[in-house]
């Protein structure tokens, strides 16, 4: 598949030889943003949901001064809001709040205001990767407690705070924040399972979605996104999105991390989980070459998975073609609220 998009997307056969890499390397360098535009047509993807980490790019865009793709939809990364370890954290997010903060209702009231900003803009969702951290099993503790960290932190400007100090600061701020998703109807994205590669030696339990089941329980009018197939955990990933009704299912980068335990989780799933729940794919990646190598893949493994289903009895043709429709389209169509036609087949 990676030949196969660097065919595709660089028109570059091979990278088995030096002049093979100098090619590639031209055509890197003479590259601009048309690119992604283009290849996302050509690939029939019609929008892409993206991660905002950079807020001084975001910021341009929240101002209009700065264009971005016309397939871009922005998942607003909240970690900025809850991972608080100094005071300098606080310091640093004024410059994007607006005000200057000096008590927690401060800092609520300025990030109330720019969520909305956010909101306003367009953004689709929320996303949460305190999995890379801490666990996903958060407390519901006090406002007070809550409280009284954020005030020890502004009263020590110098000191970096442990986790174990700042954890009720850190977990009454999680909830407020699902709190706001409801508010404003956005969806939770939430990383499970495998670390990113560059995060080696993580404690993969602390990353089990189903550690978030009493958050789900809480917050029943908040809909939550599991992220990566919680591998290698499928079967508390199928437990959750069968069990609860606010859960959906998403195998991004999983599709191309482990197509085996992919195919197979989604034979299950079939059986388990109702089909509208599932997201088959989400390229997790920032190069629109591996996108197009990634999408090549969850195609092949959705064909795969189906077929199976249909070769035994369990599916009829136009059963299973509607299900990788709804899989790859239709579900985080109606899940983000982006708005295209729903497809029929």
């Amino acid at each position: 598949m990676r030949k196969t998009a660097l065919r595709e997307c660089w028109g570059v056969g091979s990278i088995d030889c030096y002049e093979d890499f100098l090619a590639l390397e031209e055509k890197l360098l003479a590259a601009d943003a048309s690119m992604l535009d283009y290849h996302m047509e050509r690939l029939n993807v019609k929008a892409m949901v993206s991660d905002i980490y950079d807020f001084n790019e975001f910021a341009g865009y929240l101002e209009g001064v700065t264009p971005h793709s016309k397939y871009a939809r922005f998942s607003l990364n909240t970690g900025f809001f809850n991972d608080l370890h100094r005071y300098e954290d606080l310091f640093l997010l004024q410059k994007y709040l607006k005000k200057k903060i000096t008590c927690l209702d401060d800092y609520l009231e300025c990030f109330d205001n720019f969520l909305k900003r956010c909101v306003d803009f367009g953004i689709v969702a929320l996303k949460v990767i305190a999995a890379y951290r801490r666990s996903l099993d958060f407390a519901n503790p006090p406002k007070s407690e809550a409280e009284s960290v954020f005030n020890e932190m502004t009263r020590n400007p110098r000191i970096i705070f442990g986790d174990e100090v700042v954890r009720p600061l850190d977990e009454w701020l999680f909830h407020y924040l699902m709190r706001k998703a409801a508010e404003y109807n956005l969806p939770v994205q939430v990383h499970a399972g495998y670390l990113a590669a560059d995060n080696p030696r993580n404690i993969i339990t602390d990353a089990n979605a189903v550690n978030l089941t009493k958050t789900v329980e809480l917050h029943k009018d908040v809909s939550f996104s599991l992220f990566h197939g919680n591998w290698p955990y499928m079967g508390e990933f199928l437990y959750m999105g069968k069990n609860y009704p606010n859960v959906h299912l998403d195998l991004c980068f999983t599709q191309n991390m482990d197509p085996p335990y992919c195919v197979e989780l989604m034979k299950r799933a079939v059986m388990t989980v109702p089909h509208y729940k599932l997201h088959a794919f989400g390229g997790d990646m920032g190069r629109v070459d591996f996108v197009t190598a990634y999408l090549g893949l969850a195609r092949d493994n959705v064909a795969c998975a189906l077929s199976e289903l249909v070769e035994s009895g369990w599916l009829d043709l136009g059963e299973a073609k509607q299900i990788a429709a709804d899989w790859f389209f239709n579900n985080p169509n109606e899940f983000y609220s982006l708005g295209f036609d729903r497809i029929t087949v």
